[in-house]
């Protein structure tokens, strides 16, 4: 396993930014800033080792070393090894983590090892009025809160949403009065689209569909969400993605292999990432944290000629969502810093440079970013991020059980898709079954 730190020398290297960083209106607004309050103090934040990761912290760390007089170091790790380090951390006498952004927090929040982040937000001399905790989007806000408290803020607010380019939607007749291109809005509108567009040399939607992967169950999930479902099972705990909203969800999966090649079935995120990105196909299910990197002309040849809509819907338009959350260590012995941390990282200020930043490129949590003129005249789809992130319902997956389903919706689903068997009711029912031994194990299910 790798681990890197990124240090302020690194990064006074690589960028120019420092300096533009440095000039931000602190948030708090300490009384005397010249004292540096946390002088001497110290910070270690695990992060996944990715470019926009990295870059996020690289822009953010002279800023807030002078804000506060604190020194931070962040540990890049593999996104394969991200849990167990974070749980060996986590569970240690003095664990060496103080925080670190993930998105598997459920597990640990119930078992007592996150720091509940309310009485840092109540606290006036910590959180004062002006950062406005009212302005958060209810979506990315609920995703974090357990039990009544809450233990998390989104770092980057994310939902499955709907590319597609405009140029090739137009050319086949789909345009408003104005001559622009229409996106499709439910999953028929999908379908008529897909077989409009037809062609042999560029078939028209780009799929995650790898049985081995992770992205075509959360297709699936998504799927069954808009069918107006926050779970797959009801309030007694029972399976009930057998009945009849699942077998056309189930279908549906199937039936939109109709308009994408014979390779989408062996397709996971980068493979179709770079299809986008190469000026394949004309539509995209995928994550809504993705329009800086497609619109960027020097490494996409959409760019320039695409947008992005709201998840289409069967009932609903909700999908599955995927935050990455500040996560504080309750065995941190420098909480109070970590949350000063977590809250400028968060502030109006922050959401919105790391938002306009094409290499970071982090979605908002806070209503007021998405309605700045400069944000909307640098993305003209602001809108559908927004409209995704709000109907995003990440529930499903925040549960203990969810590792262990995702496996068996992996094992069944897969045949299904590739043709090994066209029984889409007995697989719902095979599902179903397993399911419901998860649940009866993990004392959800009582029956």
């Amino acid at each position: 396993m790798s681990r890197t730190s990124t240090n302020r020398r690194t990064f006074l290297k690589k960028t120019a930014a420092a300096t533009a960083a440095l000039t931000l209106t602190p948030t708090l607004g300490f009384p005397n800033l010249h004292l540096k309050p946390y002088a001497g103090r110290s910070l270690t934040i695990y992060q996944q080792a990715s470019p926009i990761f990295e870059g996020a912290f690289e822009l953010f760390q002279p800023y807030f070393e002078d804000l506060t007089g604190a020194k931070i170091s962040f540990v890049s790790i593999p996104v394969a090894d991200m849990g167990q380090q974070i749980a060996l951390s986590l569970t240690a006498d003095k664990g060496e983590m103080d925080l670190t952004w993930y998105y598997a927090v459920y597990p640990l929040v119930l078992q007592g090892l996150v720091q509940p982040i309310d009485d840092f937000i109540k606290d006036p001399n910590l959180t004062p009025p002006k950062w406005d905790f009212a302005d958060y989007l209810p979506g990315a806000l609920e995703s974090g809160r357990v039990d009544g408290r809450l233990y998390n803020l989104s770092v980057t607010a994310n939902a499955l949403a709907f590319y597609y380019r405009t140029d090739k939607i137009a050319d086949a007749g789909f345009v408003d009065e104005q001559g622009r291109a229409v996106p499709p809005v439910t999953w028929d509108d999908v379908q008529r689209y897909g077989q409009a567009l037809d062609a042999r040399r560029d078939k028209p939607l780009l799929l995650m569909y790898s049985p081995n992967g992770t992205q075509c169950t959360q297709i699936w999930l998504s799927l069954w969400l808009s069918q107006d479902y926050t779970y797959i099972w009801d309030q007694n705990g029972k399976c009930i993605v057998n009945n009849a909203d699942g077998l056309v969800v189930t279908r549906l999966l199937k039936d939109l292999l109709k308009w994408a090649s014979p390779t989408n079935v062996t397709w996971d995120f980068p493979e179709a990432h770079a299809a986008f990105q190469q000026g394949r196909g004309a539509m995209l299910p995928q994550w809504n944290n993705l329009g800086g990197i497609y619109n960027d002309p020097a490494n996409s040849l959409a760019a320039g000629k695409l947008s992005m809509a709201p998840w289409p819907r069967i009932k609903v338009s909700a999908s599955d969502a995927g935050h990455w959350y500040s996560l504080i260590a309750a065995n941190s012995p420098d909480k109070e810093l970590a949350w000063v941390l977590v809250r400028e990282y968060n502030s109006y200020a922050w959401q919105k440079k790391f938002f306009l930043n094409s290499a970071v490129n982090f979605n908002p949590s806070r209503k007021s970013v998405y309605d700045d003129p400069e944000v909307k005249a640098a993305c003209p789809w602001i809108h559908a991020i927004r409209d995704s992130n709000n109907n995003g319902r990440g529930q499903q997956r925040r549960t203990l059980e969810w590792e262990a389903v995702q496996l068996v919706l992996q094992e069944e689903l897969g045949p299904y898709v590739t043709d090994e068997t066209n029984d889409a009711q007995q697989v719902l029912d095979r599902i179903a079954a397993r399911v419901d031994e998860i649940t009866r194990a993990s004392g959800r299910f009582k029956g």
